[in-house]
């Protein structure tokens, strides 16, 4: 094995981005298309669906935009893209923000209370689970757009308030996009913000009447912000920091900028820090200088009373004109506005206006009506108080001009002209006069001048520009909408009869907007989302064994459903009302494959698909047989997105599809069927808890699949004296025994500063801080900080001789405990920063990190002392990069930060200049923090930000999570992890689970063997090589120096074990994501018979020398070993050979003795009796002596008695006509077992602790049943048709209650075999024949002493295998029992066998699996249990007392047991609280306690209701198996 330090120094020079590639994922996007070659294998990668024939189906969205504001009282509409006036339209109206009120709307993310919605021009509102009418709406619909208004009180509304709205056109195409939040519509506010004049001063007295933006959570921290026509104008007040951080999201989008936890709505692209500007680069927290000298900055105050002031020109900021934006700001501990709101909306104010033919100051405005003519091109208008201005362009404004103004927005009062359908003109601006109107004709009184300026000066050549301002404050009746339109000529703005009125001017609340089909009104709204491209594709096709699908599209997520209808019958199936005559019969949701089992059953989950999300492709395969094909061949399919886009179309019929690809032979090639379950493989996965006192119980397992846990270990605790290590402690408090118990490995960080709600809290032992203050004073000591973000406790002075020299000595004790402990994965660097994750934060109130030169004397104790461990830390340091780390990412999910991890790991970290000593290059150092390829060689970890996965598993985050997986090359994640997560509890749904299974078979590495070769025969002694093709099918490699190894079974499926090989040459640590090629070495041993083996394959786990990684192939036997195919071995003749002792499975050596041989057999009663002479060791009996019907042959010997079925002897017949024997003879041969080899061989055994001892109790015997040929021929029958039963006699003198029989197979371990006493003797059934023992287990546990009082009843359930311990040494008494161990037990008691051969159980949370699957499979089918309800089991509820009464009754009438009546002593009406027993478990629990089964906890109470102990249970089984003898 290459040591430690070696392989850190390996390294393969591959880019992250060949390796996303070969995974077919883009890092950039995790774009699932790929360039290279299509080669002649067809895998169903999106790159090569082009070069092959297969069926596809495309649909084209049709919309383009969505636009919603709330104005007046009414709610305004608008939707727009092709074909709008065609077709059914459907605005949808969540008028109270309740999800839990309203009708479920499957198509957005959060649309599942839908209060009203608009179809057509019909409303609707949703009442007592149907939809009602609530009459119509005004609506306009044209080829291009579909405009609504509806009164807010007709929503149930008494005044405006946010509400949420959503589109949808015929059902399919879907605003905005579908998967995405729907359209949040604020309560009516202005669309311009009131203008103030800043000067930057360091006060607030400009801002006075001011309303803030945000504030923090305690309200101290407020942000303000201002834009005029040129200028940005910031101003926070409060508490503040030494930093401050303005934010400013120009584009109002967060796929762009930096995406902050705390304003998730928002994406930074500029950053104004103590009066400097940078620019977001777009890769996380990386930022570049923008050099701007106009940029103003102010700042004053102290305490709780700071003020920072600044402005900085839009030009600055990418702006050409003023535009709504976002703006946020944090200080060290202070967000404005609270982290989780949405950031500040910056809207712009009415531009100031001077009359100087300079349009510049109108630049933030839209026209308001544009004309087809060059002499006048357009109208701008805007209301400022009492004031209108007025601007227009063209290249001829020197003949008449008239301005009409409807100031009273009445269309019926005033100039009624010819030019548009509703005019009005209550005043006339002609040529710089005012005229106000005295009729309807053409009949105008003067009124008053106006300003006009008509100027070319800064107009564009040819150009002339018109400015007008009109004083309305003597007008009559002037509207808060005052509309105008101006004519030039016999040129007008708006263009002559294409407007059915007058456009409204702008103002404080934007412009009017009427329902029209004329959109022009709607520019100032930029409430809106986009379509999006959703344009889809999908793609099927067949070879001989798979049915492969692919969706190409845009922002596609893990919603992917497909529809099969594989009888091509829409008479059968699910009738889906989305296609017509559609009859579905299977499903595929995400990770599952469903059934439909009728109306009544539903659709029940049969299995797992390969499942392979990307935003621009999923790609989806499984294999024929699952859906019930043999053959390729014709079937119907279908696909949905999101819940909400169908493909085909709703209304048309499926697709149909029959392509098929013919795959290139591979010849004389095994090619396992791939699995697409999860795997719960060692060194990957979710990391969980060792202990979590707030929401885990002691000594219980989690929910999902996990094989890591951490331990962060405070160095307070672990050396509360100095020089004192609490080794014991740290270990019992993190339940060490316990999760090595379960198999699973470590995790371990050391931390100095975890912060807590305890201000008086530290990390460091009390002895360490008094030196501490000895050496460097109360002040330098560290620092005591109290923060709301973050919590309180204390940071030492990392820069103290005295801690550096201490944290030396500790970690060189640490390490010794920990370097060569195989319950111990990985190294996790901690010691420096909050939780020991490398940052103090924030610094100025927590204390500076430490410079460089210091940290690296922390790492390098780390490295000086562990070298059988992978390390790793949180940042890429120089010294990070030298020795070859891991890193791991503790803000995984959270996008900003991520992509700043992504990019340190690249271009080294960007804030390491912070650090450095005076002198050092900062680019030189950051240069040498790089790395890129660190995965390929270490660890890439991490845990979920913000101590909260949930919010990273949705479906509207998911690809971002999938992306940074795929992008960082994740092996594990946790603590913060959802290792406890439970489908229906905690808003885990079924959707999370299926994304949870997504991460898990997409984290870390994923084993698929393709293929295997071999030669086909081969002679004993001979070395065979095994041609094998691999695929990593993960992310990152696998990192632990374990052998891929080889071995043969034979025909009984027990291993040769001397034929196990390993691969010596082969080092899995290099398979990096991709396929690989490996020879792998087979030796056969020359001991072997002649036969047919089968070939074994495995990865070993050094520390077992067993099979340690499950492979994401089909074939994994009870051991771990994986089956192949076969090869036939030419060995030893099988004739010359007899039971002996060896532990090979070929028979070396003969066995001595004479033979019995019986030339006639009597039937008597179905029965052929035969009594064994003793003084053989073999008998023979002619076949042609058996009779020929059905018959059973009963062996009777003084070491054992033998029942050998009709199935067996049909077998054996059978067997002889297909060999063609002659003169054929059944043939039973024994051997008994010497009692000094049985002793030798049990002393020999493993021991934990003294907790096994093993003693004979009984008969041991090798047997061997084969058909005998008349001219010397030999066939050993090594598994049996049916079971044979088996009867050994029990020792005078053992304890019977720790008897068993055990199988004693090639290792030397006894296998129990289950088994029943029956007079002296112990029967049990047996499907193959080796060597059989009858021993008694005497199991001790350290926490089960003799006085103990279930001492007997836990050894003796012990000893029958009915429950384990906890670990080797522990047994756990005081643990409460689960539903799925519970359940498991009682099949274990009674003996219980599958009915049928599945793994389906029925339940939605028994995963196939888990390790009580099987025992809940066979409980189901014997009727035992029914579940929880509703496809739920509970496999990890605790049972109660009166549970498991229910259940021992079931168990008794599913075994046909009569027990008796009354044995206990206690009577149920004894019990003082037998009425707190539930109604459903009364007959049970009183049967239970007249029976003796339930005894109560003393003379009075039965507790039917509390938790029942694993000691309590073992009780319970044992007088259950006494009673039912």
């Amino acid at each position: 094995m290459k040591s430690l330090s070696q392989w850190r120094k390996l390294s393969v020079q591959l880019s992250i981005a060949s390796i996303i590639l070969s995974m077919c994922v883009l890092p950039a996007s995790i774009s699932a298309q790929d360039s290279g070659q299509t080669s002649a294998k067809f895998t169903g990668a999106p790159g090569e669906w082009a070069a092959i024939q297969h069926d596809t189906i495309s649909y084209e969205q049709s919309l383009n935009l969505l636009k919603a504001v709330q104005k007046n009282g009414k709610l305004y509409l608008l939707a727009t893209g092709t074909g709008m006036n065609v077709g059914s339209s459907t605005f949808y109206i969540d008028s109270d923000i309740n999800d839990e009120s309203g009708a479920p709307e499957a198509s957005w993310s959060n649309s599942s209370g839908i209060d009203y919605k608009i179809v057509d021009d019909q409303l609707y509102q949703f009442v007592n689970q149907q939809w009602e009418p609530r009459g119509s709406a005004v609506i306009s619909k044209t080829a291009s757009a579909f405009e609504a208004a509806i009164d807010l009180s007709k929503l149930g509304l008494s005044a405006s308030a946010k509400l949420k709205v959503g589109y949808t056109k015929n059902g399919n195409s879907f605003m905005p996009e579908a998967g995405k939040t729907m359209l949040d519509v604020e309560a009516e506010a202005s669309l311009f913000a009131p203008g103030i004049e800043v000067t930057v001063d360091g006060t607030a007295a400009d801002w006075a009447g001011v309303t803030p933006l945000g504030q923090s959570a305690d309200g101290s921290t407020k942000l303000y912000a201002s834009q005029n026509n040129t200028t940005l104008s910031i101003l926070v007040t409060g508490r503040l920091s030494g930093s401050n951080d303005v934010f400013i999201d120009t584009d109002k989008s967060n796929d762009t900028g930096f995406a902050s936890w705390a304003w998730p709505k928002a994406g930074a692209d500029y950053l104004f820090e103590n009066g400097a500007l940078y620019r977001n680069t777009g890769i996380g927290w990386s930022w570049t200088a923008v050099p701007v000298p106009q940029i103003q900055y102010a700042a004053s105050g102290s305490g709780d009373n700071q003020v920072i002031e600044m402005s900085v020109p839009l030009s600055a900021l990418g702006l050409a004109k003023p535009k709504p934006i976002y703006v946020a700001f944090n200080g060290g501990d202070y967000y404005a506005p609270a982290p989780g709101s949405n950031p500040g909306h910056v809207v712009p104010s009415l531009p100031d206006i001077t009359l100087d033919g300079n349009d510049a100051d109108w630049a933030g405005l839209d026209p308001v009506g544009i004309s087809q003519s060059s002499d006048l091109q357009d109208l701008y208008a805007v209301v400022k108080g009492t004031k209108l201005y007025v601007l227009a362009h063209g290249t001829n404004l020197s003949g008449e001009m008239n301005l009409f103004i409807n100031s009273d927005n009445d269309p019926a009062t005033g100039h009624q002209g010819w030019q548009y359908a509703h005019t009005g003109a209550d005043y006339l601006i002609q040529n710089g006069n005012v005229y106000k109107s005295t009729g309807p004709g053409w009949s105008w009184a003067a009124a008053g001048a106006a300003e006009t300026v008509i100027s070319s000066t800064y107009a564009a050549a040819g150009h002339s520009i018109m400015e007008a301002a009109i004083d309305m404050s003597s007008w009559d009746h002037v509207s808060s909408t005052v509309r105008v339109a101006l004519g030039v000529g016999d040129s007008y703005a708006p263009q002559a009869q294409t407007a059915a009125n007058y456009p409204a001017a702008t103002s404080l609340s934007g412009s009017v907007i009427t329902v029209d089909g004329q959109i022009d009104d709607w520019a100032q709204i930029d409430n809106q989302a986009a379509a999006g491209n959703t344009n889809l594709s999908l793609h099927a096709v067949q070879d001989d064994k798979k049915l492969y699908f692919l969706v190409q599209g845009a922002n596609l997520n893990t919603q992917n459903e497909f529809f099969l209808d594989t009888d091509n019958d829409g008479g059968t199936g699910y009738a889906d009302p989305r296609w017509a005559g559609a009859g579905i019969d299977y499903r595929i949701e995400r990770n599952s494959l469903y059934r439909y089992e009728g109306a009544q059953a539903g659709w029940n989950r049969v299995g797992s698909v390969f499942y392979k999300p990307a935003p621009d492709a999923v790609q989806v395969y499984l294999y024929l047989d699952q859906i019930g094909r043999i053959n390729p061949g014709a079937m119907k399919v279908g696909y949905v997105s999101k819940q909400a886009i169908a493909l085909p179309e709703p209304g048309q019929t499926l697709l149909a599809t029959s392509a098929v690809y013919h795959q290139p032979a591979v010849s004389d090639a095994f090619v396992p069927k791939e699995s697409f379950d999860v795997l719960n493989n060692p060194y990957m996965g979710w990391v969980a808890w060792a202990r979590d006192d707030d929401k885990k119980p002691l000594g219980e397992p989690y929910v999902q699949p996990n094989s890591l846990m951490y331990v962060g270990i405070s160095w307070r605790e672990l050396e509360p004296v100095k020089g004192q290590f609490d080794w014991a402690g740290i270990e019992a408090k993190y339940q060490f025994a316990y999760w090595n118990s379960l198999g699973k490995k470590l995790n371990l960080r050391l931390v100095m500063d975890t912060p807590t709600e305890d201000p008086t809290h530290k990390d460091i032992p009390d002895w360490l801080y008094d030196e501490l203050v000895q050496a460097e004073g109360s002040a330098g000591a560290g620092k005591w900080y109290n923060t709301e973000s973050i919590g309180s406790g204390f940071a030492p002075n990392y820069s103290s001789p005295v801690l550096i020299s201490e944290h030396e000595r500790m970690i060189q004790a640490y390490a010794e405990h920990y370097d060569n402990d195989p319950r111990i994965a990985f190294i996790q660097i901690g010691s420096l920063g909050h939780w020991g994750e490398f940052h103090n934060w924030p610094e100025d109130v927590s204390g500076k990190f430490p410079q460089l030169t210091i940290s690296n004397q922390y790492v390098s104790h780390y490295i000086n002392n562990f070298h059988h461990k992978l390390i790793g830390m949180r940042k890429p340091f120089p010294i990070a990069a030298e020795h070859h780390f891991g890193l791991f990412n503790d803000v995984f999910g959270d996008k900003g930060s991520t992509k700043s991890f992504l990019d340190w790991t690249i271009n080294g970290w960007n804030e390491i200049n912070l650090y450095l000593e005076p002198g050092e290059n900062a680019p030189d150092v950051q240069a040498a923090s790089k790395m890129p390829d660190f995965w390929k060689v270490n660890y890439s970890g991490g845990e979920f930000t913000s101590g909260n996965p949930l919010q990273s598993l949705k479906d509207e985050v998911m690809m971002e999570s999938l992306y940074e997986t795929y992008a960082s090359h994740t092996s594990w994640l946790g603590p913060s992890s959802p290792a406890d997560y439970q489908v229906g509890k905690d808003a885990v749904t079924q959707a999370v689970q299926e994304n949870m299974d997504t991460m898990l078979k997409t984290m870390g590495y994923r084993f698929v063997l393709e293929s295997a070769s071999h030669r086909a025969s081969a002679q004993a002694g001979d070395s065979v090589t095994l041609a094998t093709y691999w695929n990593n099918k993960g992310v990152a490699p696998f990192y632990m120096d374990w052998p891929v190894a080889a071995a043969l079974a034979d025909a009984s499926g027990q291993i040769v074990t001397s034929s196990i090989t390993k691969a010596s040459e082969t080092d899995i640590r290099s398979w990096l994501p991709g396929s690989h090629q490996a020879e792998l070495p087979l030796t056969l041993p020359s001991s072997l018979m002649t036969g047919t083996y089968s070939v074994l394959i495995g990865i070993l786990d050094p520390q077992t020398n067993q099979p340690g990684i499950q492979l994401a192939i089909e074939g994994k036997r009870s051991d771990g070993w994986y089956a192949l195919d076969t090869i036939a071995v030419q060995g030893k003749d099988p004739s010359a050979s007899a039971p002996s002792s060896s532990s090979d499975s070929g028979y070396g050596g003969s066995l001595e003795g004479t033979i019995q041989l019986v030339a006639q057999a009597d039937l008597v009663n179905g029965h052929v009796a035969i009594a064994l002479d003793g003084s053989k060791s073999e008998l023979r009996v002619p076949l042609a002596a058996l009779p020929d019907k059905d018959a059973q042959l009963d062996i009777t010997g003084p070491a054992f008695s033998l029942q050998i079925p009709k199935e067996v002897l049909e077998e054996v017949k059978s067997l002889q006509k297909l060999k063609g024997y002659q003169g054929a003879q059944l043939s039973l041969a024994w051997k008994e077992v010497k009692d000094m080899d049985l002793q030798n061989m049990l002393a020999g055994l493993p021991s934990a602790a003294g907790s096994n001892v093993w003693s004979s109790a009984g008969s041991a015997i090798r047997l061997e049943l084969s058909l005998k040929g008349g001219d010397g021929q030999s066939e050993v029958l090594k598994q049996f048709a049916a079971p044979l039963i088996l009867t050994l006699p029990l020792s005078t003198g053992s304890d019977h209650a720790l008897a068993g029989v055990y199988y004693l197979a090639d290792n030397g371990i006894p296998v129990f075999v289950d088994s029943s006493e029956d007079k002296g003797q112990l029967i049990a059934k047996v499907s193959h024949f080796s060597s059989y023992a009858v021993l008694a287990l005497h199991k001790s546990f350290r926490d089960v002493p003799n006085t103990h009082w279930a001492f007997a009843d836990i050894q003796r359930m012990a000893a029958r295998h009915i429950i384990e311990g906890e670990s080797d040494t522990d047994f756990a008494p005081d643990r409460s029992v689960n539903r799925a161990e519970f359940t498991a037990m009682l099949v274990r008691q009674l003996g219980l066998k599958a009915k049928k051969a599945s793994t389906d159980t029925r339940f939605m949370d028994v995963e196939p699996q888990a390790w009580y699957a099987e025992a809940i499979q066979i409980a189901v089918q014997n009727g035992l249990v029914t579940g929880l309800g509703e496809g739920w089991f509970g496999p990890d509820q605790l049972i109660s007392r009166q549970q498991a009464a229910v259940l021992l009754q079931r168990a008794i009438k599913a075994a046909n047991l009569t027990m008796p009546a009354a044995v206990g002593n206690a009577t149920y009406e004894a019990f003082a609280d037998k009425e707190e027993g539930a109604v459903w478990a009364q007959d049970a629990l009183r049967a239970s306690v007249e029976q003796g089964l339930l005894q109560g906890l003393d003379d009075h109470m039965l507790a039917p209701a509390e938790h029942m102990s694993r000691a309590q249970a073992s009780v319970i089984l044992s007088r259950f198996k006494d009673l039912g003898k």
